[in-house]
């Protein structure tokens, strides 16, 4: 119930605390999780339960706006990663 011990992961607090709040935020994520692209749901996996934020945060985005674009009805599809040059 307590607050994220120092240094914790974001992912590793949200995923140990018992707050009715992280439960709700698990919820979402995972329902969102489920319509994710399936051939990216690994990658997409593994950077969530990074501890490095970095990582975890660029997920979360990912995620995020995956389920934004679908709930205004788009569909999406990831064939070729994108890289900073």
């Amino acid at each position: 119930m307590g607050p994220a011990d120092f240094a914790e992961s974001d992912f590793h607090w949200l995923n140990r605390s018992a707050r009715p709040e992280a439960n709700h935020i698990r919820d979402l994520l995972e329902r969102w999780f489920h319509d994710f692209i399936s051939s990216a749901k690994s990658d997409l996996r593994s950077r969530m339960r990074s501890a490095d934020d970095r990582q975890y945060m660029s997920a979360f985005y990912e995620l995020y706006f995956h389920a934004l674009g679908r709930y205004q009805g788009y569909t999406m599809d990831i064939t070729q990663p994108v890289v900073p040059a």
